[in-house]
């Protein structure tokens, strides 16, 4: 080979590593590891290690492209944008220092020198120029935090991600990149955001509309988990179901004595099912035991049983660790829904519903901390009971001293409310007044037993209204912030669309902003969506539209189903099927236009007066 072939072949080999100083308008410095691609990094991470160093050089890389793509849309297609390891010398004119507070490896002299560490708190990130606004640092908490800084800055550049999809996106085009003058420690208000979902309906787009709005949870159902994972998303599971996975009467008994076949083999297979070989698992009804452990209209088992008790505990924790569930973040602890409970004494000297739940709560946590002491699980799991229609009020008897209230949590579902008011709005003396006490029984109180915080899941888009063109502007502008007033700090609601979100469009975007912060400027942050959306000249257009269309829906949900509790409550479509009865007992909701101090919701006449002012 002549000395010049060589030469060609060591430069060639330079610029593919990366070795020699290259010019870039912007360099963006950031610790990948392995990961220079960041859009499928997840697939070569163990999410569930010791080892969380590659779990945040994956996010991290992903965080880095997010920059690096939407930079570009931004500016004009000459301008250079590369990406470096923070020790590379190459030459730039503006450069973009992403770091993980929790592994800033060989850029924690930045941190030293720059960052507040009692300032950076959990999920939350600094933003700084320095340099003559020739430098920015985006230094997160951890992992979440640093991407989240990222999609921050973005947004300070006037970036909006609406809806899932590019059609949604908005990019303002600029000339030339001036990075702001900026200096921001920020966190989220909220340390659970999202949604609760059972299905897998998630796309990549979603996916995408999630991170970028700071959106933290989403069903375990979805099997993109991985790339979720990536994104800061963590995924919640369980139910109703868990008596019928755990403890449903025709599974096979194993490790039985078998003599006891011939006498309590009851359909002749040759095996032992639980009911079989231990009827007295099961709930007590009427002076009979009950098999039917379904998800709805069953009854739920004897939970005064400790033998009952320990297989469902020790069934439950082998799907932890090797089962469907060995991916799970939070499980959902929920008794049958609308079920019966178990009537014998032992059951019965437990206390009310909830005390029994919160008690099964309890027991359960007790086998995952064994199962994590023996290092047969590797990871921490959150529990949350539910205070859900016959447990929504708080427990009557003590707690265990050893209750885990960091990690067991209990969730408050308010799903008879009102929406035609806010949640504390003493006028809804029928329906909201009640559940807002019952919620605040929880939370507040010395003599109250529970000492926790509460979970909230909220229906924003309950099955019974899935689909119609229903938005909460109001009242998520004033029950958000109540609601973190509070001390809440987690919150979902259930039954989120995927796609084709039409007006939930507002519903959607304002709920994740307002979980991180419930006290921004609402009336601006909708202007600014009409604006990008519909155009200046429109602006005024629109909004009133909207508000006519809020109105015409607001007593909604009042027509399909709302009350005090499941035996007082109120449903003009069951009304309806019945010839003869008041359709209008309510003064939430009646025909001709009323006015009262208390209750008073819109009435069928005035909707009906809305909806035409929004077709106008």
């Amino acid at each position: 080979m002549s000395k010049l072939s060589f030469l060609i072949s060591i430069l060639i080999l330079l610029l593919l590593t990366g070795c020699i100083n290259q010019q870039a308008d912007l360099l963006i410095k950031v610790d990948r590891g392995s990961f220079s691609n960041g859009s499928n990094c997840e697939s070569q991470v163990d999410w569930f290690d010791s080892n969380h160093n590659d779990d945040a050089q994956c996010t991290q890389s992903f965080a880095a492209l997010e920059l690096q793509m939407h930079l570009q849309a931004m500016l004009p297609t000459d301008f250079i944008i590369q990406l470096a390891s923070p020790s590379s010398k190459r030459k730039n004119q503006f450069q973009i220092n992403i770091i993980n507070a929790q592994h800033p490896g060989s850029q924690r002299a930045l941190i030293d020198q720059y960052v507040d560490r009692n300032k950076l708190l959990p999920q939350g990130y600094m933003i700084r120029t320095i340099k003559q606004n020739k430098q920015l640092l985006i230094v997160g908490a951890d992992r979440e935090g640093t991407l989240y800084g990222v999609y921050a800055f973005l947004e300070s550049l006037g970036i909006r991600w609406y809806a899932p999809g590019d059609d949604h996106r908005i990019i303002p085009h600029i000339a030339q990149l001036q990075l702001p003058e900026i200096h921001l420690y920020d966190e989220p208000a909220f340390l659970t955001r999202g949604f609760w979902a059972r299905d897998n309906r998630g796309h990549e787009d979603f996916f995408n509309w999630m991170a970028r709005n700071r959106i933290n949870l989403w069903s375990y159902q979805q099997p993109e988990r991985a790339a979720l994972r990536k994104r800061g998303i963590r995924f919640l599971t369980g139910g109703h179901n868990i008596q019928q996975r755990f403890l449903n009467p025709d599974h096979t008994l194993h490790k039985i004595n078998k003599r006891l076949i011939s006498t309590h083999d009851h359909n002749h297979d040759g095996k032992l099912s639980y009911s079989e070989a231990h009827p007295e698992w099961y709930g007590l009804i009427n002076g009979k035991r009950r098999f039917n452990v379904g998800e709805k209209y069953g009854t739920n088992f004897c939970s005064s049983n400790q033998q009952a008790v320990k297989q469902l505990s020790d069934n439950f924790v082998e799907d932890l660790i090797k089962g469907q569930w060995a991916e799970a973040d939070m499980i959902n602890v929920w008794p049958v829904d609308v079920g019966q409970w178990c009537e014998c004494q032992a059951c019965q000297a437990l206390g009310s519903p909830t005390d029994r739940i919160l008690r099964l709560t309890h027991q359960l946590r007790q086998a995952i901390n064994i199962a994590q002491d023996e290092q047969r699980l590797h990871r921490n799991i959150l529990l949350t009971a539910p205070a859900y229609l016959e447990t929504r009020t708080p427990p009557k008897k003590p707690l265990p001293f050893d209750f885990d209230y960091q990690n067991n949590l209990v969730t408050f579902f308010p799903i008879e409310r009102c929406y035609a008011h806010s949640f504390n709005d003493d006028s809804c003396s029928d329906i909201n007044h009640h559940h807002n006490q019952d919620m605040l029984s929880w939370l507040q109180g010395d003599n109250r037993h529970y000492k926790g915080t509460l979970f909230l899941g909220e229906y924003y888009n309950i099955s019974l209204l899935a689909s119609l063109p229903i938005i909460y502007t109001k009242i998520m502008s004033h029950d958000l912030p109540y609601y973190h007033q509070q001390g809440i700090q987690h919150l979902h609601y259930m039954h989120a669309e995927t796609r084709n979100w039409g007006t939930m469009t507002l519903t959607n975007y304002q709920f994740a902003k307002m979980l991180w912060n419930p006290d921004l400027n609402v009336e601006q942050l909708l202007d600014k969506l009409y604006l990008n959306y519909y155009g200046k000249a429109s602006i005024k257009y629109i909004a009133e539209f909207y508000q006519h269309l809020e109105n015409a829906m607001s007593s909604m949900k009042t027509i399909r189903w709302s009350g005090r509790s499941l035996k007082d409550s109120y449903s003009l479509d069951a009304l309806l099927k019945v010839r003869g009865n008041d359709l209008f007992p309510s003064p939430h909701l009646q025909f001709n236009k009323t006015d009262y101090k208390d209750n008073d919701g819109r009435d069928m006449v005035e909707l009906v007066e809305d909806v035409k002012l929004a077709r106008h």
